[in-house]
């Protein structure tokens, strides 16, 4: 398994827990804070990105808000939900994650 890197996360709050705020693939994967996330059988790796800078850059909305995360980087390298794969017009930063865990909110 590859080693562990810190990144970050941009999501939207709902009551209970956030979901990812990159539009470009809807997966309705549920984040929460301190816990892993892996993506739903079938589905390819997360996306996260690699520093704040960028993470700060996507986050154009108060309603979204941006965590500091702990993932395990994927080899592959395209977002994929059900039949629907995502490999252009990602954020600048994105690297991709089999598995994410929220830490702490940044902003």
């Amino acid at each position: 398994m590859p080693k562990k890197k810190i990144g970050y996360k941009v999501v939207h709050v709902r009551r209970y827990h956030y979901s990812s705020a990159l539009p470009v693939l809807a997966t309705n994967l549920q984040y929460f804070k301190s816990k892993w996330t892996t993506p739903k059988k079938g589905d390819g790796p997360m996306a996260v990105f690699t520093n704040s800078n960028d993470a700060f850059r996507f986050r154009h909305s108060t309603s979204k808000v941006i965590f500091k995360c702990e993932y395990y980087p994927s080899k592959k390298r395209y977002l994929k939900s059900g039949n629907r794969i995502a490999r252009h017009d990602l954020p600048m930063g994105t690297d991709f994650a089999t598995r994410v865990r929220l830490i702490e909110k940044v902003r």
